[in-house]
């Protein structure tokens, strides 16, 4: 039985937009999609060169790709991290808005006093306060015993309206009071810290 006769060509290697390796004959024109990496010699040792450089078999695309992903996870995990309280850090607003009374309004959620007596019966009202960067509207979980809504006179707007409620702020437990006159669904209000119990 007669061996295989000796390979005696001389062979590029050769690598394509993907970032794949392989070799070609020095004989042969390059095939379009492909160029030479300079790198010659007999077949056993273009194949060992390649062995020795491409570590990462994936195509270029794959890589990229599974790149982009990886970074998006990261990403994630980022604002996963950065949505946990932070103990250390005071809202600028809410430490606004604990100091002293502030202007309040229902408006423009509650339009009119019938929205307002309805939003109210529901336990959960929006109070605007006013005098912030852009105002900050805040939903209350209304306190029914604080909130006197049942002895004033919506129909005729007449009277203020005692509201007490709770609220999270960035993670920060808070209580709203509020007195807001009928008749224009303005008044004053603030912010009092709830120190949770461990």
């Amino acid at each position: 039985m007669q061996g295989q006769e000796e390979d005696l060509n001389v062979y590029y290697v050769v690598i394509n937009e993907e970032e794949q390796h392989s070799i070609w004959p020095e004989n042969l024109s390059i095939p379009k999609g492909w160029k030479s990496l300079g790198f010659k010699g007999n077949k056993e040792t273009c194949l060992a060169h390649i062995k020795e450089v491409w570590k990462d078999m994936r195509p270029l695309s794959l890589r990229n790709k599974m790149r982009t992903h990886q970074q998006e996870i990261q990403k994630q995990k980022v604002l996963i991290d950065h949505s946990s309280p932070q103990t250390d850090y005071i809202n600028p607003t809410v430490e606004f808005l604990t100091k002293g009374k502030h202007p309040v309004t229902t408006l423009p959620t509650n339009k009119s006093l019938k929205e307002l007596e309805d939003a109210l019966l529901r336990d959960y009202v929006h109070i605007h306060f006013t005098d912030t960067k852009g105002g900050t509207c805040l939903g209350i979980k209304v306190n029914k015993s604080k909130t006197n809504y049942h002895q004033e006179d919506f129909i005729n707007g007449k009277g203020v309206l005692h509201i007490e409620g709770t609220l999270k702020l960035d993670y920060v437990p808070l209580h709203c009071i509020a007195d807001i006159d009928l008749s224009s669904l303005k008044g004053t209000g603030y912010l009092q810290r709830i120190e949770e119990k461990i």
